[in-house]
């Protein structure tokens, strides 16, 4: 892209934000991609026809822009002062019809995923399909991105009146069209605190969205060749025209009864009163002049709430329908992220499941009927963009009232749409054989046997989720995790799940980029996003920083709750991410800190004393808490460390509340001889033999960082490291444990006095049952209670295990302590 061509540059709305988000996140969908065809009879002027599109091109800034995300703190659309519109011609005259009709079917599937390259305008296609001397199909195809369905019949206007001058020689003069950009201008000045207490208050209450049906089994998509279906159904021109005078009548709008008889039907489905389900507004704001006759994306997908009262007579209910309405139309410019942000439905869920377009564009009926054009326009259809809803109900209204409905067959089936178009049509054939009905009356006209069966969103059963779910393998991914959950209000993410799939959407997006600048002091382009939409990628981003953020030995895994906070130590593989299962089960009012070793990063070194290290955890824990009574806990290794803080801390006059040891002994039952004569790479063979099968004959073929790296690989497979670890950090791990091991066995614990709970796990060796408090008996002053736990060693604080760990544990931090 030449900057001498860069005509402008300005920002997105809102609503094209959130259309770059979910288009860059599910490439090759076919998402937000609409496509026009129609016929075209007559002795066509190929050079007219094509140098008409050019001229309406350069006509519109919309139609030469394009967006760029890669390097921005936000993405921006460019506009382009000249783009070449290129006309794409086929001859299908050689086909049979029913190959014709075969050949554009499989255009017109291979066009919609084909998507487009969002940073290389025109975002738009041209082709011409003769099928016959004097016929052709013509397909327009754009991205949503760039217009609305408003748009389109403007455009093929001004296209025709182009091709009708230049067809005579002529050329032809327009009024100058107001460029998008002034309409992001007027956003910029809207009051939006005003917009987020109205959209607050109107869906205060609402907190889940209205189901589209009872829930069905969740099944595998993989056989699935087409994601989306679509199906219509026309009522009648007699039914059509009663219901317009009917209407008139009650000086009410066709939208206005579409919209409640949807109202009803989602009512009758749910089974809820309160239902709420996306409609399109124009979005077009009356007060900027020319608005009606500009190009751009102004239609938005707002909710609208309605209480279904069984008791109400049906226009007088429609009428409550139409005046809600009336009360929204000074907000319609806000996204549905904004309002969906101020709602109090979480971020993973849908604020609603299904959106209804009524498309009362300014259609002109002379458009390609002129005389002396030369060519008739006819057959004109139009494939809507699929969206991320499960079902999208298009109304086209004219001399009969069209329903078409695009779904999401992995959510619904093809029966199941019959099925609602049905209700739809038998509702308002009802409404034109009895106009004054209550409602209830109305809702009694389908039958409880005959509702929808919508799958969940879940893409696979709960044990395909639980297979590919992925906890946080470091502190890095565990703390992106935390601001992951926060701001997307969900309560388990693993980090290689999508940002989108979870409900993540734009201004979430900038939320969580914000948190994560405050966080690390980093501040990531949302582009960052679009390259990977996971907390692995972001994790991987942080981590090639030069300037990474100072590394801290305490980490905050729950820090938030009014109980007194839990400090756990590590075990001896120096890391906390064996808590977070732990921390999960013992809930939300429970702070948690975990504390890891040093050494982890590069700058310092670890201790080879179990006492030095207390002493640094201790200083370390006094940062969140500064004076007792402290709650302490270690596993394995980390029992040995958690004892010596506490005996610290009493010498110091600090209370110590509680000390849990979880499975730890008072030595490690660790022979000198089985580690101090093994070389890193023996070392790791041996404490990794449990999870991994490892040959170290095979291993001792390779050269000596390939051996290294090839055990690297091999753990990374497993998830058991994250995928970007360098060889001299895996180094540095192998050294750090090394030493936690010998300084387990050189510490020698010494009298404690006060109480220790000990956690064991119960698949034990008969041998290790012989003394069942593992020698804190001879130590602990006032006793040791024992608690077993299922599972082993490992086991134990892993699911499921790790939730009867942690009941237990809970139960000994709710008990009133002695030293309180």
């Amino acid at each position: 892209m030449s900057k001498k061509n860069v005509e402008a540059i300005y920002p997105l709305s809102l609503s094209q934000q959130g259309m770059l988000f979910e288009t860059l996140s599910a490439p090759g969908s076919g998402i937000h991609i609409e496509q026009l065809m129609v016929t075209l009879h007559g002795d066509l002027n190929l050079r007219g026809f094509e140098q008409a599109w050019q001229r309406v091109v350069e006509r519109h800034s919309l139609l030469r822009t394009g967006f760029v995300w890669k390097n921005q703190e936000q993405p921006l659309q460019f506009v382009l002062q000249r783009v070449e519109v290129t006309l794409e011609k086929q001859d299908w005259r050689g086909l049979s019809s029913s190959k014709q009709q075969e050949q554009l079917e499989a255009v017109l599937s291979a066009d919609r995923c084909q998507g487009f390259n969002l940073t290389k305008p025109p975002l738009m296609r041209l082709g011409l399909f003769q099928i016959a001397e004097n016929t052709y199909h013509f397909l327009w195809t754009q991205h949503h991105i760039l217009m609305d369905g408003w748009c389109l019949p403007l455009i093929l206007k001004e296209v025709l009146a182009f091709y009708k001058a230049f067809c005579t020689n002529r050329d032809l003069s327009l009024q100058p069209s107001r460029p998008f950009k002034d309409y992001i201008v007027w956003l910029k000045q809207q009051n939006l605190s005003q917009a987020e207490a109205f959209w607050r208050n109107k869906l205060q209450g609402f907190a889940k969205p209205t189901p589209l049906g009872i829930e069905a089994e969740s099944s595998s998509f993989s056989d699935q060749k087409e994601r989306y279906g679509e199906q219509k159904a026309v009522l009648s021109a007699s039914a059509t025209a009663a219901l317009q005078s009917l209407l008139k009548q009650h000086h009410l709008t066709l939208n206005n009864l579409v919209q409640g008889v949807w109202a009803l039907l989602l009512n009758r489905y749910s089974g809820e009163e309160d239902v709420v389900f996306g409609t399109t507004v124009s979005g077009r704001p009356p007060d900027l002049a020319g608005v009606e006759s500009m190009i751009g994306l102004f239609i938005n997908t707002l909710p609208l709430r309605i209480k279904v009262s069984p008791d109400a007579f049906l226009w007088t209910w429609l009428k409550n329908i139409q005046s809600q309405q009336i009360e929204q139309q000074a907000y319609e410019y806000c996204s549905a992220g904004q309002v969906h942000q101020w709602s109090e439905v979480p971020s993973s869920l849908p604020l609603y499941e299904s959106i209804l377009v009524f498309e009362n564009y300014p259609a002109d009926s002379s458009i390609g009927q002129s005389s002396d054009l030369a060519i008739d326009v006819h057959n004109v259809f139009s494939k809507g963009a699929q969206t991320k809803y499960a079902l999208t109900l298009l109304v086209i209204p004219s001399s009969t009232l069209e329903f078409k409905i695009i779904y999401d067959s992995y959510r619904l089936d093809s029966l199941d749409i019959t099925l609602i178009l049905d209700h739809f049509l038998a509702l308002l054939n009802s409404i034109v054989a009895v106009p004054d009905q209550q409602i209830t009356t109305l809702l009694g006209k389908i039958h409880s046997d005959h509702i929808p069966k919508v799958k969940s969103l879940q893409k696979g059963n709960q044990r395909e989720l639980e297979e590919t779910f992925l906890a946080p393998r470091d502190a890095l991914e565990l703390q992106l995790t935390q601001i992951w959950q926060d701001v997307l209000n969900v309560d388990c993410v693993g980090v290689r799940d999508n940002f989108f799939d979870l409900g993540g959407h734009s201004l979430v997006a900038i939320t969580l980029m914000e948190r994560i600048q405050q966080k690390f002091g980093k501040n990531l382009p949302l582009a960052t996003l679009f390259q990977g939409a996971t907390i692995e990628h972001l994790a991987s981003i942080l981590r090639q920083q030069t300037d990474s953020p100072s590394w801290s030995t305490l980490v905050a895994i729950q820090p938030n709750g009014p109980k007194r906070p839990l400090f756990c130590v590590h075990a001896g593989a120096s890391t906390v991410l064996s808590y977070i299962d732990l921390a999960s089960y013992l809930g939300s009012e429970q702070p948690f800190y975990g504390l890891e070793s040093l050494g982890l990063d590069e700058e310092q070194k670890s201790y080879a004393r179990v006492e030095d290290m207390a002493a640094h955890y201790i200083a370390a824990i006094q940062s969140v808490q500064p004076h007792g009574p402290y709650c302490l806990a270690g596993w394995c290794f980390g029992g040995l460390v958690a004892f010596e803080m506490a005996q610290q801390l009493q010498a110091r006059g600090e209370q110590v509340s509680f000390l849990g040891l979880l499975d730890a002994s008072t030595g490690l039952n660790v022979a000198d001889e089985e580690y101090q004569e093994l070389d890193d790479i023996a070392f790791l063979v041996k404490i990794l033999g449990e999870q991994i099968s490892l040959s170290l004959e095979y291993i001792r073929q390779l050269e000596p960082d390939e051996q290294l790296l090839y055990v690297i690989e091999q753990a990374r497979q497993l998830d058991l490291i994250p995928p970007d670890l360098e060889l001299a950090q895996a180094r540095r791990l192998v050294q750090i444990l090394k030493s936690h091991i010998y300084a387990g066995k050189a510490y020698i614990p010494q009298p404690y006095p006060g109480r220790v709970t000990l956690f064991r796990a119960s698949e034990v060796a008969v041998a290790d049952c012989e003394d069942l408090t593992l020698g804190w008996g001879e130590l602990a002053t006032q006793g040791v209670d024992v608690h077993w736990v299922p599972g082993n060693h490992e086991t134990m604080v892993r699911k499921p295990h790790v939730q009867v760990l942690a009941e237990h544990l809970r139960a000994c931090l709710d008990r009133p302590q002695a030293n309180d």
